[in-house]
């Protein structure tokens, strides 16, 4: 029986993508760079983009003010798109049957918690994994092996959440039943090593996952 779901963040909790995309393209239009299908074929960590398009366009972007200026515009984006259809509900079956509940994040946590407070579902989560707390990031397990760790559950307990292959990679690792989540970006990706593959929070439910 499941004692633990450990979820992904962006794309999983909430939509986050176009306002990341879209706070690309409006930072580097002001560098007279317009190249949308790079950002969106580059789906980067924010120092590794700035290294791209430093070196493709031989700019010379800040990375400091890539981020502080980018930052803004992607928050006020999850602010006004809100949580995925059917999460809360989702989490509340959770809670109503004492299952833990954890972000597990390739992102730091300072930006995680900010986010989850601003969408008002921060109390929710008993802890949260980010790249602060790690020496490896996905593919890698580590980051859900640690979550398991400080909710005191086995892997073998634990489901994970995720909407992209090297996610569902780290569930995997990591000994836990995965469960892939579709969105537009990831329509035509392929997740056959998941265990369980839904496009939203509205088809899945307890009984589903011990079941698969």
């Amino acid at each position: 029986m499941i004692k633990a779901v450990i979820f992904d963040k962006d794309g999983v909790i909430h939509k986050s993508l176009d306002g990341v995309i879209k706070a690309r393209d409006n930072y580097l239009k002001k560098y007279n760079i317009n190249d949308l299908n790079l950002i969106k074929e580059s789906m980067l960590s924010q120092r590794d983009f700035v290294r791209l398009i430093n070196k493709k366009y031989k700019a010379k972007i800040n990375r400091h003010d890539f981020d502080v200026n980018t930052r803004k515009e992607i928050v006020q984006y999850i602010k006004d798109i809100g949580v995925n259809d059917g999460l809360l509900n989702f989490i509340k079956e959770l809670k109503d049957n004492n299952i833990k509940i954890a972000i597990a994040s390739n992102n730091c946590k300072e930006y995680i918690i900010e986010d989850l407070n601003n969408l008002k579902i921060f109390n929710l989560f008993d802890i949260i994994v980010s790249t602060d707390d790690v020496k490896n990031h996905k593919p890698h397990p580590e980051m859900f092996l640690k979550a398991a760790e400080l909710l005191d559950v086995s892997p073998e307990e634990c489901v994970g959440i995720e909407d992209s292959p090297k996610g569902i990679q780290a569930i995997n690792n990591a000994g836990m039943k995965s469960i892939g989540f579709i969105t537009k970006y990831t329509a035509e990706v392929d997740f056959k090593d998941a265990n369980i593959i839904i496009s939203s929070f509205n088809k899945l439910n307890l009984q589903k996952i011990n079941k698969e």
